[in-house]
């Protein structure tokens, strides 16, 4: 073994039978980020002591530059390979005559732990294109009939024809603005304009029913326009029938684009062009009448990609912190996007936001693990990711036991935030749901939330902000500091099932988790913040496929070189007996200079496959 201070060779350090490697793992990074630094006991010191002039002139000299200078790099190496490479820690430093004490730390992955949560602002600079839902803002009517047929007849009563179709209301949503539909109880109004401003409006109505009358008549049914007192304006749209004395079945329907200006209303009327004295409707429970207001463009908005926000994240907390190519490619196959709601409304803003919550999204939406290299490069990929492995063959002894930390009672899956101000926001898909699972003992909890608002209704509501004229960015809106994830290809934002981020549903997420709950198996959905999952209340999930983690952990003691360790990988192979078994490592302690023991290295890991 070759050891060196900042490249300069220099002789083995007093201490070294007492010095070990570790791989640390992170639970929030699920990867390693502390590195295989050294530590040591010397005497009952945690430091090694240098005693060669050389090394301590080169520590005298670098302590003299600065008190707590980190940058001197200790480096052991194999046959010219770094198998360990560390900063030495001045804030340990003692001398005593010509030895020098120090102990050693991993300057970098002690940063990226500390400096986490610290919020900087990114100025994005990348557009995508966000096409207009109909999520937002949409009334529908249907018959108000006990049966098949809603009845409406007159006998022995001159009279003409002008009743109301009789309606009910079906499902009604919030204007875009989140004003709310005005409907009288009589079913008259079947849509208001309660906004200052004229509203395009997109109507479409179909009417089926059964009439007679005792004497030819011609019918009308009339779309009206109406002033805020109730008085028509004029007819929007009408339809003709030719009624008589015997009971016939007729259709109509109207499929228009409109103009309602402020406090204006729409109706619906049955009228005659004479008088009759009988006469008997049956109005079908097919009709229907639906409406949206959202005549609304597209627009761009600036945002940051998931490789733009980690690598400005990264560099900020350390200009040595770069990502890999590999981890480029994984972030920007994932499609997601940051942006806040100052840029949703079209205003070129800051995203402040810190490594904490984006990476946390990620991890939620991506099930991404981040890795520190020896390089100092940043490796982030999937937790899936099985593609490295090392063989452990020299195996002293391997235990069993259960894995308490992921043996989960709970599972809550979803968006911290989610709700619109839309009367329709409780209907939010991107919501948070909470599982059971079968333990019915553990109180462990896996907690796979985005802090991140992923919410159509909400994204749509903010984003039509720009298009009122009387909002500038001076206007104070309570959404302008949030961030929103947005999933896009090809520059446009993904519209799946009739709503933007509809390929980001909690269950996706859960599913692409599966892994981490699938021995728990089944859960069962106990609660839900959106009452579009009501019905859903007590459904069983089970995984897409086999369990991929028993419950257990395998500690093994093994007898590996230093250079094995400094390669060993997130998953490692070894045999128990006739078994081949693959396990996900979560911890690992290296001792290259003593095996009094029988071994040199204690690993912990998950059993995935057997």
């Amino acid at each position: 073994m070759e050891y060196y201070l900042n490249g300069t060779r220099i002789k083995e350090p007093g201490g070294m039978a007492g010095f070990y490697l570790e791989k640390q793992y992170s639970n929030f990074f699920e990867g390693f980020v502390r590195r295989s630094i050294g530590h040591a006991r010397v005497q009952g010191v945690g430091n090694i002591s240098f005693d060669e002039p050389l090394a301590v002139l080169l520590l005298d000299n670098a302590r003299k530059q600065s008190i707590l200078d980190e940058d001197v790099i200790f480096e052991m190496r194999d046959k010219g390979q770094v198998v360990s490479r560390a900063n030495i820690d001045f804030a340990t430093f003692s001398k005593n005559k010509n030895v020098r004490q120090v102990g050693v730390i991993d300057k970098l992955g002690d940063i990226l732990e500390i400096q986490v949560a610290e919020e900087i602002s990114i100025l994005p600079f990348r557009k995508i294109r966000i096409p207009a839902t109909t999520l937002a803002s949409r009334v529908s009517w249907k018959i108000d009939a006990d049966g098949s047929f809603a009845i409406i007849e007159k006998r022995n009563q001159s009279q003409y024809i002008n009743h109301n179709i009789p309606f009910k209301l079906d499902s009604k949503e919030t204007l875009a603005n989140g004003s709310v539909y005005s409907i009288t109880s009589d079913s008259s109004i079947l849509y208001s304009n309660t906004t200052s401003q004229q509203k395009s409006v997109e109507i479409e109505c179909f009417i089926s029913f059964f009439a007679q009358t005792n004497t030819p008549t011609t019918c009308i049914s009339a779309l009206y326009l109406a002033d805020k007192n109730g008085l028509l304006v004029r007819k929007i749209a009408d339809v003709v029938y030719d009624i008589d004395s015997e009971m016939k079945e007729f259709t109509g329907g109207v499929s228009q684009k409109l103009q309602i200006n402020p406090d204006c209303s729409i109706l619906l009327k049955m009228e005659s062009t004479n008088s009759v004295d009988s006469h008997t409707f049956k109005y079908k429970t097919e009709s229907y009448f639906r409406l949206s207001d959202d005549d609304v463009s597209d627009s761009e908005v600036w945002c940051l990609s998931a490789y733009d926000a980690m690598s400005a994240l990264l560099t900020k907390i350390d200009s040595n912190l770069t990502l890999t190519p590999s981890s480029k490619a994984f972030l920007e196959a994932s499609g997601l996007y940051f942006t806040n709601g100052f840029n949703l409304r079209g205003f070129k803003k800051p995203i402040s936001t810190s490594l904490q919550v984006i990476f946390n999204d990620l991890k939620v939406l991506t099930n991404a693990t981040l890795n520190l290299l020896e390089t100092n490069q940043v490796s982030v990929e999937g937790y899936k990711k099985n593609s490295a492995t090392t063989f452990i063959k020299d195996i002293y002894s391997i235990e069993y036991q259960p894995d308490m930390g992921s043996i989960y009672n709970e599972i809550k899956v979803g968006y911290k935030n989610f709700e619109s101000s839309s009367a329709s926001g409780n209907l939010e898909k991107n919501s948070l749901l909470t599982y059971h699972t079968k333990v019915k003992r553990g109180r462990a909890g896996l907690e796979l939330i985005c802090n991140s608002i992923a919410s159509s209704k909400s994204i749509e509501s903010i984003r039509r902000i720009r298009f009122d004229q009387q909002i500038t960015p001076s206007s104070d809106i309570s959404t302008d500091g949030k961030l929103f994830v947005i999933s896009a290809k090809a520059g446009v934002a993904t519209i799946k099932g009739d709503q933007l981020n509809g390929n980001l549903l909690p269950e996706t997420i859960l599913f692409g988790h599966q892994e981490k709950w699938s021995h728990l198996a089944p859960l069962t959905l106990t609660n839900s913040t959106s009452s579009y999952y009501d019905s859903r209340i007590g459904e069983n999930t089970k995984p897409t496929q086999g369990a991929e983690y028993n419950g257990d952990v395998a500690i093994i003691a093994a007898n590996i070189t230093t250079r094995e360790f400094s390669q060993l990988s997130k998953c490692i192979i070894f045999h128990d007996g006739p078994n081949e078994i693959i396990a996900r490592v979560t911890n690992a302690s290296h001792r290259p200079f003593r095996r009094e023991s029988g071994y040199n290295t204690i690993i912990t890991a998950k059993v995935q496959q057997s």
